[in-house]
């Protein structure tokens, strides 16, 4: 028997869009048991209890956690509960939040992750993944040499479960598992150093994009400075988004948002065909980075070939 794994995400009551889609289509493979972690509280145990009748799960674990847990908290305690189980393959529903904790998952287990699935089979052993890519355009196979296999998978793909009869013999249970150590040992200290963004920052007439390139403590602090002084939104590229005080709200690409500005200065950003996806649409770009061939320049309309935190601070003075 195969075991898998599920991110039960759980939010007021309900499972998160496409967890139960997730959990009803791995329900179709031979051989496979599914496993599922919810992070919560124990005052979930009832409700979970008896919403797991719908997912044909017989067993959960729950995990309690504080609401202010950082996404890089929840993701080691995740990774840690993953160790336990030893799944083949690892399973998230791509909403906002599975977007964010997943690739730090990853990250902590030394995987491979195929984000934004369309669609998965288990064959041969194997968790076959497909996803779209050129955006989307052409349709990608993909099965991952590592273990676990990890995938994301957008919600509704997959067809919504009907109801189990309440007469199932179905009597899943949850198992409430306090996480050991205490969040603050997981990651650093929390720093405050990651720039504000408006609740829709996409929606900015002037954002500032920051790269891997001017992700740094003083990238931030300056960055935070610019955005002040021009009135302008701060948003990312995908690697970034997952700094603290950013998200998937942050996140400009194509498993982003797509933004249309007046004016957008990118800061370090290489310009990947994900990132640029989502800037198609917007007006006088600004590009800065060390490499003259970098990708983005092709797009710019005013290009500096140069360290990023240094042309922030000096536009802090002029601007």
């Amino acid at each position: 028997m195969t075991t898998g794994w599920l991110f039960g995400e759980y939010h007021n009551g309900h499972f998160a869009p496409g967890v139960l889609e997730l959990a009803a289509h791995t329900q179709k493979w031979d051989g496979v048991t599914l496993n599922m972690a919810v992070l919560g509280s124990t005052g979930d145990h009832p409700a979970l209890q008896r919403q797991l009748q719908d997912t044909g799960i017989a067993h959960a674990t729950l995990i309690p956690v504080p609401d202010d847990a950082t996404i890089a908290q929840q993701a080691a305690v995740l990774a840690a509960h993953i160790r336990t189980i030893d799944p083949a393959f690892v399973l998230f529903s791509a909403t906002p939040l599975g977007r964010s904790v997943a690739p730090y998952v990853q990250g902590l287990l030394h995987t491979g992750l195929s984000a934004d699935c369309t669609d998965l089979a288990f064959k041969d052993g194997q968790l076959v993944q497909t996803k779209p890519a050129y955006g989307d355009n052409v349709a990608c196979t993909i099965m991952t040499t590592t273990t676990p296999a990890m995938a994301s998978v957008r919600p509704g793909v997959f067809p919504t479960p009907s109801a189990v009869p309440a007469t199932s013999l179905l009597q899943p249970q949850v198992t409430v598992t306090p996480f050991p150590v205490p969040l603050s040992q997981l990651t650093g200290e929390k720093t405050d150093t990651a720039p504000t963004t408006p609740h829709h920052p996409k929606e900015a007439t002037r954002i500032i994009a920051l790269g891997r390139g001017a992700a740094t403590p003083e990238g931030l602090r300056f960055a935070k400075q610019l955005a002040h002084q021009l009135d302008a939104a701060v948003m990312t590229t995908r690697p970034v988004s997952l700094l603290p005080g950013f998200g998937v709200q942050a996140q400009i690409g194509l498993t982003g948002q797509t933004i249309h500005p007046r004016l957008l200065i990118t800061l370090g950003v290489s310009g990947s065909s994900q990132f640029l996806a989502g800037v198609k649409n917007a007006g006088t770009i600004i590009a800065v980075n060390t490499d003259p061939h970098a990708p983005i320049f092709d797009y710019a309309d005013y290009r500096y070939v140069g360290d990023a935190v240094t042309f922030m601070q000096a536009a802090c003075k002029e601007w």
